[in-house]
This record gives structure tokens, sequence and C-alpha cells, in this order.
């Protein structure tokens, strides 16, 4: 059978029989509907599986392992925390405390922060990052972990100061408890001290005198002067550092003070001995 050619004014017709339109090159009359202009795209949400992935990636990483504990603390995401509170006491110094501080962000580490902040084996910078986080969190008993770390002995300079700053900051009205606690109780050297001079001067006192009462002078000024640095160092406690250099330095002075008074007068009657 032969092909029969289509008239060309039957195309039209046929064309919306096939595929319900006119054709391509059809008028038409009809006004043709504006295009809808598409929204503006938006970037893709980040998925947190993969954001989780990243920051793992990093902490355990050589080049951005604190970028990784940063990034962990800000995605708050449970699966992370044991990650966080293994790397505080595995990774350096560092890391160790990046992790500490984004520990912040999880409630439920506040136990662990507030061991760490008193744990002697862990580097100062790592127990201040744990009371920082502490500070953060503004936990139920945040104040009295970190003041009771500031009177540990193992407990430096620069991390009593650090501390410190932490109280005045968020706990101001505890700031009076922190600065009675010392480290090391310098109460006994002030004793030493006191009572070193006191009893020094009512010796000399009794001796020069004549009234025969340097003994007597001597032992009351010791007491006397052990019970007032007993007192002092209750009321205003003083680190065991500054007490002892006080002390020695006072003693240092009585001895050289005699001793050049021997060297100056070495047959007077009146030396205080």
């Amino acid at each position: 059978m032969g092909f029969m050619p289509v008239p060309l004014l039957l195309w039209p017709s046929l064309w919306s029989s096939v595929v319900g339109a006119a054709p391509p090159d059809a008028p038409t009359d009809a006004p043709q509907a504006p295009e809808p202009h598409a929204p503006p795209s938006t970037a893709a949400e980040v998925d947190p599986d993969d954001a989780l992935l990243t920051a793992l990636l990093e902490l355990f990483s050589d080049e951005r392992p604190v970028h990784g504990a940063e990034a962990l603390g800000a995605l708050a995401d449970p699966r992370a925390l044991w990650v966080l509170r293994h790397s505080v006491t595995t990774r350096k110094p560092p890391v160790a405390a990046a992790a500490a501080r984004a520990l912040a962000a999880f409630p439920e580490a506040a136990g662990d922060l507030e061991r760490w902040v008193g744990d002697p084996g862990l580097a100062d910078e790592v127990r201040l990052a744990a009371a920082q986080a502490l500070a953060a969190q503004q936990a139920p008993g945040a104040a009295d972990a970190i003041i009771a770390a500031m009177g540990m002995r193992s407990t430096s300079s620069t991390l009593h100061d650090g501390l410190r700053a932490l109280i005045a900051e968020h706990w101001p009205a505890r700031l009076a408890d922190a600065d009675r606690l010392v480290r090391r109780d310098g109460t006994a050297m002030l004793m030493l001290g006191s009572a070193a001079g006191m009893g020094y001067a009512l010796a000399a006192t009794g001796h020069f005198g004549q009234s025969g009462l340097e003994v007597l002078g001597a032992a009351t000024g010791g007491l006397g002067g052990a019970t007032l640095g007993f007192v002092f160092g209750r009321t205003r406690p003083v680190e065991a550092g500054p007490a002892s250099f006080a002390t020695t330095t006072g003693i240092g002075g009585l001895v050289a003070g005699t001793t050049i008074g021997v060297w100056a007068a070495p047959s007077s009657n009146d030396a205080p001995w």
C-alpha cells in the first residue's frame, strides 16, 4: 500500500488530535501565560551525620584536632559525648582543653568537669578549660568545685588566678569564700616570725631596763607573738610562700643586727643575750 499524502490544511487538526496542542508554527489567538519565576536557590542543609563525621575526622587528624573538638561542641550531638570525654584524659593538653570546653554543650558532663577541675594529674590548661565549661553551664555545684580546686596544693599560682577570675566573673558573691582559701597555709610561719620578733624585742627591753627580766620578756614575747601570728593567719589566710619570706627575712634581720652589735662592741655588757 502506498503512502497517502495528507493535505496541508489538515495538519493543524491532526497535530491537535495527537499531542493535544497546536503545532509549533500554528498561529493562536489565546494569550500565552507568563512562565512563573523559579524560587531563588538556597544552599543545601548540611546533613548532621556528615557534619559529625567531618568533625570526628578532624579531631583524630594531625592537622586540625582542636578545630574538630570545637566543631563537636558546636554540634552538641549526643553521639560525640563519649569521644570528647575520652579526649580530655588521653589527648595532648591543647586538644584535651578544647574537648573540655566543648563539653559545656553537654549538661550531663558536669560531674566529669567538676572532677577534672581538681585532678592534679591533668595539665593546668585542661583544668582551667574544665572550669570554663562549668562556668558556661552554670551547674549547681560548679562554683563549689572551682573554689575547692583553688585551695588544693596541686593548684599552681597561674591556675589559681585563672580560677579566681572565673569566680569573680560568674559568681561575684562567692569571691570572699574563694579568697579565704589558701593552697599552703602560712599560719605556722607567721607564728614563728611573730614569736621571734616579739620575744627578742621584750628580751632586749628587759635587759636594757636593768630589771633582770630578759628570760621572762623573751618567753612572754614569744608566746604573745605566736598567738598574734595564729590569729592573723586564721582571720586573714596567707600563703606559705609569702609568710615564709616575711619570717625568714625578719629572723635574718635579727641575726644580722645581733652579729653586727657583737662585732662592733665585743666587750660590752649591754648585749641582750
